[in-house]
């Protein structure tokens, strides 16, 4: 891996790097963490992803997911997309928390719907078809 960034193949920024070297055991903590994190959530993975456990692993499996692109950037002196990233992990984990602390009021189920939603206008944006049947949901 030292190869790789040393040899402008990467566009890491080498002064940003170099002030890592100092937090080496604490990335290695970090590290680490993800990796008991990641293994952790893939014994708990949810068959069904239309439930309430589904939603819950899928927002968990992000936040680990985001915090190893966190980590990678960190070692790469990328600290703006690092930041840019762990703004959508907050975001991510407050809709974690939100959906796990009115699981009766199931906003589990709102969520989807908003996400199929927006990923739907996404994809067909300009298909009149899919617009009106997207206004119904």
């Amino acid at each position: 891996m030292d190869n790789l960034i040393n040899k402008n193949i990467l566009f890491g920024n080498e002064i940003n790097q170099a002030s890592l070297a100092e937090f080496s055991h604490e990335l290695a903590l970090i590290k680490q963490f993800i990796e008991l994190s990641e293994k952790y959530i893939s014994n708990k993975k949810a068959n069904i992803k239309l439930s309430y456990e589904g939603v819950c692993y899928l927002f968990a499996k992000s936040i680990i997911d985001y915090s190893k692109m966190v980590y990678d950037n960190f070692i790469l002196g990328h600290y703006n997309s690092a930041s840019m990233i762990i703004r959508t992990m907050i975001e991510n984990y407050v809709c974690l928390v939100l959906i796990k602390k009115y699981k009766k009021e199931e906003l589990w189920k709102y969520y989807l719907i908003a996400s199929y939603k927006s990923t739907l206008k996404k994809t067909y944006s300009n298909n009149k078809k899919i617009d009106n049947m997207i206004q119904y949901l």
